[in-house]
């Protein structure tokens, strides 16, 4: 599993403990990266922890059964990071992405304001997260709204590309 915008490797080691799965965690910030490394080295788990950006994975094609991407694509140029998540996935892999998502029309001072807020170019519709997968060449897309505060709950099987807005 790849773990895209790790963090503190929290989620990483998480998944490995409780799933006893190999887990890679990458993140941009050289200072994430480090206190991730603390974290998980001392637990034993089968966790690696690697500095690089989601734009330009430093992955072989087709390596992960699994992407998760918990608030990443938004930050970064959303197109290439998705393709780059779709190369790295082997057929019949599944990428979760958890991201924000503009839920109703908003003023344009509004909508600038939540931008500069978060530091991100735009906030997309469900519609439009939709169609940039699809333009990714995910052919298998489902989309369902969780409240994030109670944690995600019935994900489906098998579906190729999760998406929680």
């Amino acid at each position: 599993m790849l773990d895209a915008g790790c963090g503190t490797g929290q989620t990483a080691a998480y998944v490995a403990q409780q799933y006893g799965c190999q887990v890679t965690g990458l993140d941009h910030h050289q200072l994430m990266v480090e206190k991730a490394r603390k974290r998980v080295r001392p637990l034993g788990l089968p966790v690696q922890i690697v500095h690089g950006n989601t734009e330009a994975l430093p992955f072989a094609d087709r390596q992960f059964d699994l992407v998760l991407s918990e608030s990443v694509i938004v930050f970064t140029d959303m197109p290439t990071t998705v393709q780059e998540f779709r190369r790295v996935l082997k057929p019949g892999g599944c990428l979760i992405a958890i991201e924000m998502v503009l839920e109703q029309p908003v003023s344009p001072q509004k909508l600038a304001h939540i931008k500069d807020f978060y530091g991100v170019s735009q906030i997309l519709t469900e519609e439009q997260w939709v169609q940039l997968f699809q333009k990714a060449g995910f052919p298998s897309i489902h989309s369902e709204k969780y409240d994030l505060q109670f944690g995600v709950q019935n994900v489906p099987d098998n579906p190729e590309t999760l998406m929680f807005p």
